[in-house]
């Protein structure tokens, strides 16, 4: 988890999408912010639900 919190505060283009996409508050990101943090890395949902 730390090293997925370095990537996306060093993007800030990321981080500032994923901000708007919800509260950052918390220890959990909703489905908006992960779909977000997903195309970041050229993930795709079915391969992520398939690990």
């Amino acid at each position: 988890m730390q090293q997925l919190r370095n990537e996306i505060d060093v993007c800030p283009a990321l981080k500032q999408q994923i901000e708007l996409a919800g509260n950052t508050k918390r220890h959990y990101y909703n489905k908006q912010q992960l779909l977000l943090i997903l195309e970041h890395f050229c993930i795709t949902l079915e391969e992520f639900e398939q690990l």
